[in-house]
């Protein structure tokens, strides 16, 4: 099985042999994006990684406590007839959410296929301080992250070798630390991502 990747581990991943080896070309953060764990939300082996993304992000931008926030948002899924299943929720449910919590919140809610937010797109978002979700349908292209989705916090670009790589930085909801999404790995067609705009 794929481990999950971390900075402590992003050698290993790429082959080095030190740390040291690597070249870091550009490495982004934003700031203030909480690090929420599916287990302190939901029911046991709930399906609710969008949930707690979408918590996150309206954390974000309201500053509002997390709990009240989640809960906020089983309402509305509830009076939108969207209810957890196996596969959690699909594209539409989703964005259907985004939009409603997000107009609660006076945010403008997008989303858009991974064909469609190129690499410079994203980076640009958040450049400009945009956290979001990416949603996964199948898999991360790895098979660590199964029919996930995971708060976007950040981004790094490193070169190795001659070799450039490109990662996501996300919020997890399984770990406090930041995790690494290899973009290159990612199944565009099978993934999404959400963000807000203040309206």
């Amino acid at each position: 099985m794929a481990e999950r990747i971390t900075k402590t581990n992003l050698k290993d991943y790429i082959g080095a042999s030190a740390y040291s080896d690597l070249v870091f070309t550009s490495d982004i953060d934003i700031a203030g994006v909480p690090s929420l764990l599916q287990s302190n939300f939901g029911e046991k082996d709930d399906n609710d990684c969008f949930l707690v993304s979408l918590t996150a992000l309206i954390n974000y931008y309201t500053k509002n406590k997390t709990a009240e926030i989640y809960v906020d948002i089983l309402r509305m899924a509830w009076g939108l007839e969207i209810f957890l299943n196996d596969n959690g929720l699909d594209l539409f449910d989703q964005k259907n959410l985004v939009n409603k919590i997000g107009n609660k919140n006076d945010l403008n809610g997008n989303t858009a296929l991974l064909p469609f937010m190129t690499w410079n797109k994203l980076k640009g978002k958040i450049e400009d301080g945009t956290p979001m979700i990416l949603s996964m349908f199948t898999s991360d292209g790895r098979g660590f992250y199964k029919k996930h989705s995971v708060t976007v916090c950040g981004y790094c670009e490193v070169t190795y070798k001659k070799k450039k790589y490109k990662f996501l930085k996300v919020k997890d909801n399984w770990s406090i630390k930041t995790s690494y999404i290899d973009f290159a790995k990612l199944p565009l067609i099978y993934a999404c991502v959400h963000f807000y705009e203040r309206i």
